[in-house]
């Protein structure tokens, strides 16, 4: 058995803050809880009720030895099993609106921090599994999460900026770029409107930007678009057809965007490619 020690890092508990009922409005006093109310977190259970340890049996050692942890624990008295004065059985995690930090290398916290843990329907273990479950109502953030998640933004921006400033002289590929967005340009838009457009876009929605300005099939994805606005190409929902009613989408796909890219992207229907093109041209003269 290995020798367990203390982590030296802090955790975050934080409430997730969504609409899971009737009341909708972030700023309404039952959001998330009522007044100063508080949830209680406990051991969890097995289907036949017994408590399941949040601690693995090295922890437990190491909290059941007065000289290691520091702890008033004697031999036994973690066990989910004791018949008297059973720890688990007692003890309360009391989580409100306020944010918590837990302090891993201070033992209660830790033991805390391994009951919130074990609590796998309340308590999302890490920022990247908070949506997975309507049941979570904290989730647990390491502290330097959110200084990470900063940089990596800061990191995303740069990255769109060097996009940006290659197309900001041009009005037309920016017009481009915001219709990939699923904006509405004006046909008499200006060059300063449109680079606060795209700037907007990098600010609110740097991962959308990113994935347009890497799309290799960017160009392709335009095109068709364009046919569709003007008539060479039917939309029906996201279902892409040509005026005679052909899917666009080689046999047994679903014509949906990607598809019709790889349609029109296939050698051999290069001839239907140049018939779109050609109209397109003449649309537009």
């Amino acid at each position: 058995m290995g020798t367990f020690k203390l982590p030296n890092r802090k955790i975050k508990v934080k409430p997730i803050m969504r609409s899971r009922g009737l009341i909708t409005d972030p700023e309404h006093e039952a959001f998330f809880l009522v007044g100063s109310s508080t949830i209680n977190i406990t051991a969890p259970r097995d289907r036949s009720g017994k408590i399941i340890c949040p601690l693995d049996e090295t922890e437990r050692a190491f909290f059941e030895d007065k000289e290691e942890s520091g702890m008033s624990f004697d031999k036994g008295d973690l066990s989910p099993y004791k018949k008297e004065r059973n720890f688990w059985e007692s003890h309360r995690i009391k989580l409100g609106k306020d944010v918590r930090i837990l302090d891993l290398a201070n033992p209660k916290d830790y033991i805390d921090y391994k009951l919130l843990l074990s609590n796998k329907d309340l308590i999302a273990s890490e920022p990247k599994e908070e949506l997975k479950k309507r049941t979570y109502k904290y989730v647990l953030v390491p502290e330097d999460h959110e200084q990470a998640t900063r940089l990596t933004i800061r990191d995303k921006q740069k990255e769109a900026y060097k996009f940006f400033g290659k197309m900001e002289d041009s009005i037309d590929e920016m017009t481009n770029f915001l219709k990939l967005y699923g904006k509405k340009v004006p046909s008499d838009a200006k060059k300063t409107w449109l680079q606060d457009q795209v700037g907007k876009m990098i600010d609110e929605n740097v991962d959308t930007f990113l994935a347009i300005a890497k799309d290799a099939s960017k160009d392709l994805r335009l095109f068709i678009e364009e046919c569709v606005f003007a008539g060479i190409i039917k939309k029906e929902g996201r279902k892409y057809f040509l005026q005679g009613g052909e899917a666009m989408a080689n046999a047994g796909e679903v014509p949906l965007i990607q598809n019709a890219i790889e349609f029109l992207s296939n050698k051999a229907n290069s001839d239907i490619y140049m018939n779109l093109k050609a109209r397109l041209e003449t649309s537009k003269k």
